[in-house]
């Protein structure tokens, strides 16, 4: 819940305006409810990957179909070439390539989102942020060995 008492969703294409539901929207739990308030619950999965395969494109693909995943956040894409990271009803908001670690944010084709920033090439923390509907979203990965200062 936020601020104000209300459960935190993405508009679906049932409201007529964002801003009425924020002020109107009553907090529901999912599915038939979330939708008929014009707002559907906003999912967020986390994986460290240990590496992209296509066995693994396979098994998240049927997990986000399944959980009706928002926002994927993977650690570990071991990926240096972009177009390797596809999956099938998802955009590719940003990603940080790494042949041993990197990371990347997908988020559901229909879902408008606006990148808000990345870590530069040499910094050994690796983040990206993401906004939707005002709500920020990052993916932060420090690999090892690297030493953690705060």
């Amino acid at each position: 819940m936020d601020t104000n008492g209300q459960t935190p969703g993405i508009p679906t294409g049932n409201n007529s305006s964002a801003a009425s539901h924020t002020q109107n929207h009553s907090p529901s739990l999912s599915g038939r409810e979330a939708s008929a308030s014009g707002y559907e619950p906003l999912v967020i999965l986390q994986i460290n990957l240990e590496g992209w395969t296509a066995a693994k494109r396979e098994l998240i693909q049927k997990t986000t179909r399944e959980m009706n995943v928002t926002v994927l956040l993977i650690q570990e894409t071991q990926q240096t070439m972009t177009d390797q990271l596809k999956l099938y009803g998802f955009t590719l908001a940003g990603h940080i390539s790494r042949e041993h670690h990197g990371i990347a944010i997908f988020v559901r084709s229909s879902i408008l989102f606006s990148l808000v920033g990345y870590s530069n090439a040499g910094e050994p923390t690796q983040w990206i942020t993401i906004t939707i509907n005002g709500i920020s979203i990052s993916n932060v990965y420090h690999p090892p060995p690297a030493v953690f200062n705060v």
